[in-house]
């Protein structure tokens, strides 16, 4: 049975009586169809200086559509995603060759969407170079770039208290 996402987005800002709303006037929505449609939703407590895996790759479970994830109250935590290369385009085994972790950019204290379980890098570069750049824009844009497969995303909490986090995961 065909399943579908439906994902809803707007900020408003309100400031000395005035609100400023994006996108104006209505809120973006996004349909995607899913092939399996499963919902995993997990919520943690992570305590100071805590690490913890959302997902990772598995036999059973080799892909994702999104996850996000979301400190409930207040603090902030840090996200990142375990990447490689495939094997090949019908085996996603992780090949081992190109393994890094990436980031996310700054701290997560609104949800964070990680809505693909691909990213373009260069493959053999040192850590340091593999998310380099080339006249001012990142270098696996310039031609040289390679899928890679996200094979874990972890989340870190830096706070000096326990940060309460949801995540969900669909596929």
């Amino acid at each position: 049975m065909a399943a579908e996402m439906r994902t809803t987005f707007s900020q408003a800002v309100r400031k000395d009586g005035a609100s400023s709303v994006f996108p104006e006037g209505r809120a973006m929505v996004n349909t995607i169809s899913l092939t399996d449609g499963r919902m995993d939703k997990r919520e943690f407590v992570l305590g100071q200086d805590e690490m913890v895996k959302v997902w990772e790759f598995t036999t059973g479970q080799q892909t994702f559509e999104t996850i996000t994830i979301e400190p409930v109250g207040t603090g902030t935590v840090d996200v990142s995603v375990l990447i490689d290369t495939p094997t090949s385009t019908t085996d996603l085994t992780p090949t081992g060759s190109n393994e890094a972790w990436m980031p996310w950019p700054g701290k997560c204290n609104l949800p964070c969407i990680i809505n693909d379980d691909e990213v373009l890098a260069l493959s053999g570069a040192g850590e340091g170079d593999r998310f380099g750049e080339t006249g001012g824009f990142p270098s696996a844009w310039q031609g040289s770039g390679v899928t890679h497969r996200v094979y874990a995303v972890a989340v870190l909490n830096r706070n000096t208290s326990d940060v309460r986090v949801q995540a969900c995961i669909v596929n």
